[in-house]
């Protein structure tokens, strides 16, 4: 009995629920690919935890690299106030 109505437009409709030509492209769907499947709490994520124990050693690491910016500022603010700690002693010398 179940044979008689194996072709009807209804059931046919069922099995094809794409047109022919997508077929084959529906056939390759991966399903569940990158779908969220679980929101995690952002306070149960433990963001700044792992990083305190690693973060003297980085600083150690990282300490040359940044020494030259941090140097180079430092020096030129030093050149520039001496320049003008001078500028103010020969001004202070040639008042009157």
């Amino acid at each position: 009995m179940s044979a008689a109505f194996s072709r009807t437009r209804t059931l046919l409709a069922l099995k094809e629920a794409h047109p022919m030509a997508m077929t084959k492209w529906w056939g390759k769907k991966r399903h569940a690919e990158a779908e969220v499947t679980m929101h995690v709490s952002p306070y149960l994520l433990n963001t700044i935890s792992p990083w305190i124990p690693t973060f003297p050693k980085k600083v150690v690491d990282r300490f040359a690299t940044w020494l030259w910016p941090i140097g180079t500022a430092a020096g030129t603010y030093y050149v520039l106030s001496w320049a003008d700690h001078e500028d103010h002693k020969e001004q202070y010398n040639h008042r009157y």
